[in-house]
């Protein structure tokens, strides 16, 4: 059995919060380098950071519960979490892009962007588009 699959079951079945700690901090010992990697590749720091400190919590919060019994199986489980992870980041990030304006805002928007560049410019008495 692999050291990795053997220290997660290991950690299922411990009860002890310090040996738990302990078999927690072997098992991320093991699984931050490339899961680190994974999230660096899609993302630039410091928010990849953030979205890997949020990986590794996932993880160790959903630990106890995870139900496989193979080093694959967890492998695809922590990439699972970490694609979730960098999906909700892609998804807070095109949110922010979009930030509403007030009818005023807008108005002055307008108005700043019609002085620069009318619409129309009138020549004597007939308009004539750009």
């Amino acid at each position: 059995m692999d050291e990795l699959i053997k220290l997660v079951k290991t950690y299922r079945l411990t009860a002890g919060v310090a040996d738990r700690l302990r078999l927690a901090e072997e098992i991320f010992r093991l699984i931050e380098p490339e899961l680190r990697f994974f999230v660096f590749r899609a993302i630039q720091p410091p928010a990849a950071e953030d979205v890997l400190q949020e990986v590794l919590k996932a993880v160790a919060i959903g630990m106890k519960k995870f139900a496989g019994g193979s080093k694959e199986q967890f492998w695809a489980w922590c990439y699972r979490i970490a694609r979730n992870k960098l999906n909700d980041h892609f998804h807070r990030q095109a949110t922010n892009r979009e930030q509403t304006m007030s009818q005023d805002e807008l108005w002055q928007l307008v108005e700043s962007s019609a002085q620069v560049s009318p619409l129309f410019r009138q020549t004597g008495t007939t308009s004539n588009m750009p």
